[in-house]
């Protein structure tokens, strides 16, 4: 038969808002680095971005305090419960015929995902594009989601967050 098929790779990304987390799914492909010219391509039109890259799940940070707590464990390489819920959850399983990969902005944090939760991480690369796709026209594409009530939240805790100068040192290249 067929059998010369490779495993596809199913990429997601793990987005750090001021508001929450958000997994992010890339469209499979047979190898990680044929996504780099068709992201940088995309990050210049909104339409074939979402073609792309979709919202998987938000997990919305429940107070301050809480948003704090997660961003400085990510920022220290740690793997918070809050996160530990939302990939156990939203993962899909790997299989013979494809391979998970979880994308994160940090090495030390993909270290622990992978330590933790025998999730395979990368950081950098076209991983380090999607994220700046999405903080570039992430918050256009949000708000025409279904679930418009959580990016209204997302938006107005994100600016909130940043008036009140907490918290940018995520937002920022």
């Amino acid at each position: 038969g067929g059998g010369g098929r490779r495993a596809m790779v199913l990429l997601h990304v793990l987005f750090e808002h001021a508001a929450g987390y958000a997994l992010l799914a890339v469209k499979e492909v047979e190898e990680i680095g044929l996504l780099m010219p068709q992201v940088e391509e995309s990050v210049l039109t909104i339409g074939k971005f979402n073609n792309i890259v979709k919202l998987v799940a938000f997990y919305p940070f429940k107070s301050a305090q809480g948003a704090l707590e997660n961003i400085n464990a990510v920022s220290e390489g740690i793997l918070h419960e809050d996160l530990r819920l939302l990939l156990e959850t939203n993962m899909p399983p790997a299989g013979k015929k494809r391979k998970v990969v979880l994308g994160v902005a940090d090495q030390k944090l993909a270290a622990a995902i992978h330590e933790e939760l025998g999730i395979l991480c990368q950081a950098g690369g076209v991983v380090a594009e999607i994220l700046r796709g999405e903080r570039v026209i992430g918050r256009q594409h949000h708000s025409c989601r279904p679930e418009s009530s959580v990016s209204r939240h997302w938006a107005y805790t994100h600016w909130s967050l940043v008036e009140r100068g907490g918290t940018s040192l995520k937002l920022t290249e």
